[in-house]
């Protein structure tokens, strides 16, 4: 004879919040579950392919979807809660066992996680924050910003464009800069003023105060073959092709498109650069 079973809210709650659609499982909804796990990630995988996240209005479908993310799974807390005080007991399915609990928040979270670690290859963006001031004022300490990371798969950056790269003598750091001379190009820093191929180089995005040349002296860089240049917009306080060398083609991780949000302990949240493209 099976007993029936009254299934408790607080357990419900607990594994909806923690573990997705393990709670709607303990609850004997099954297509619910499966519903659950399955419907944020084909939304968040959708509206990634449909570079719906490079647009005009892209921030704000990148925001809307999180707070709409946070609010699913609010709603799912409650739905699952209510669910439990107001379900009957009754005798339960083959699948309401810990052993099938463990097994689904296993699996599901598996491939949540391989999605969202791996979206770079599979979705085409990742977003990063700047931990330094070396880009500063283009990109300044505590922004988040989002990047195209299937950009530059059939060509190379443009000049002047700035992008993401694997550091090349520590591969797994990420770092961020502005192309300045392609393959084979000559670079002649003088003054302070760049010279690419003999013709000076227009940097209006260059703040004078970080451009004074402190302790930098004149040099001259032939960029090898499938190797690419690149500074940071700080030039006083970067650490770039000057010190390290040049960025090979292969490094690249993606573009940098726009500043999603922006907060540093220093100057808390700073809601004048959200939303700002990257130049």
């Amino acid at each position: 004879m099976v007993l029936a079973k009254k299934r408790n809210p607080f357990i419900a709650g607990f594994l909806t919040l923690f573990f997705g659609g393990t709670g709607f499982l303990y609850l004997g909804k099954l297509r619910w579950a499966i519903g659950y796990s399955i419907l944020p990630l084909l939304v968040y995988m959708l509206v990634a392919w449909s570079r719906l996240f490079f647009s005009s209005v892209g921030i704000y479908a990148y925001l809307l979807f999180l707070f709409l993310a946070s609010l699913f799974v609010l709603s799912a807390i409650i739905v699952a809660v209510s669910i439990a005080h107001r379900q009957q007991p009754q005798p339960l399915h083959k699948f309401q066992r810990w052993y099938y609990y463990i097994l689904y928040a296993i699996l599901t979270g598996f491939i949540s996680n391989t999605v969202v670690e791996h979206r770079e290859k599979l979705l085409g963006f990742a977003t990063f924050n700047t931990p330094s001031l070396a880009m500063d004022k283009t990109l300044v300490l505590g922004d988040y910003f989002i990047s195209d990371t299937w950009k530059y798969k059939n060509h190379l950056p443009k000049r002047g464009e700035v992008f993401v790269f694997k550091y090349p003598l520590k591969p797994e750091i990420n770092y961020i800069k502005r192309l300045i001379g392609l393959p084979n190009d000559r670079i002649r820093i003088e003054n302070n003023k760049v010279y690419v191929n003999g013709t000076l180089l227009n940097e209006s995005y260059l703040n004078p105060e970080n451009n004074l040349g402190r302790g930098l002296p004149d040099a001259t860089y032939v960029v090898p073959e499938n190797q690419l240049f690149v500074l940071g917009d700080n030039r006083d306080n970067s650490a770039d092709s000057r010190d390290w060398g040049y960025v090979p083609k292969g490094s690249i991780v993606g573009s940098a498109e726009y500043i999603w949000f922006s907060y540093s302990s220093i100057d808390g949240l700073k809601t004048d650069r959200i939303g700002q493209m990257i130049k």
